[in-house]
């Protein structure tokens, strides 16, 4: 009876342990299954975020374990890179706006350069030519100035030469005066002679 009683109480002693031994096992599949999977979630959105280089690639979060903050933490750092690369890349499209603006506003500048380097040539050359201009303008006078030098010049000599052309002539006069007057007495110094019929 108590050897009865015994095998009974082993029997359900064994059933009791085989039962919990199941369910730890049970327990620790499913706890290693929900493991494995989020280990599988998390090598493959790692492998395609590094052999795709896509940012957008999340892995679902099956737990709210270690693992599981590990896969919030994987997405949320790929949400933060896939953020960063796309302000780097509008700052990259703008920058290259601002480029062709950039070279748009040099080539204006070149172009507007060019334009005013041929408006200098031409401004030069006018220069140019009215400095020959000035200088042929500046030689006529200065021909023009010695011309009249010299007609000053000859002016002055003919003064000269008329001034003693004058005293001459009236040197002349005055001889011809005193030639008058000699003349004159002579011939009252003949009449008297001869009305006194030769007073001698």
């Amino acid at each position: 009876m108590l050897l009865e009683e015994a095998n009974t109480k082993l029997i359900f002693t064994i059933i009791i342990l085989i039962l919990a031994l199941s369910l730890t096992i049970i327990v620790a599949l499913s706890v290693l299954s929900n493991l494995l999977k989020q280990l599988k979630e998390i090598s493959e959105a790692m492998a395609r975020a590094k052999n795709n280089h896509d940012l957008s690639a999340r892995t679902k979060v099956l737990s709210s374990d270690e693992l599981g903050q590990v896969a919030s933490a994987l997405n949320e750092t790929l949400n933060t890179f896939s953020q960063a690369i796309d302000q780097i890349t509008n700052s990259s499209i703008q920058l290259s706006a601002s480029a062709q603006q950039s070279a748009t506003t040099v080539n204006n500048n070149s172009v507007s350069l060019q334009h005013q380097r041929y408006e200098t040539a031409q401004v030069a050359t006018a220069i140019e030519e009215m400095s020959v201009t000035v200088q042929e303008v500046s030689r006529n006078a200065t021909d023009a100035m010695t011309a009249a030098h010299l007609v000053n010049n000859k002016a002055i000599d003919s003064q000269t030469v008329v001034g003693n052309s004058l005293r001459t002539i009236n040197s002349l006069v005055d001889e011809v005066n005193q030639i008058s007057s000699l003349i004159s007495g002579l011939y009252a110094t003949s009449a008297t002679y001869f009305k006194c019929g030769g007073c001698y």
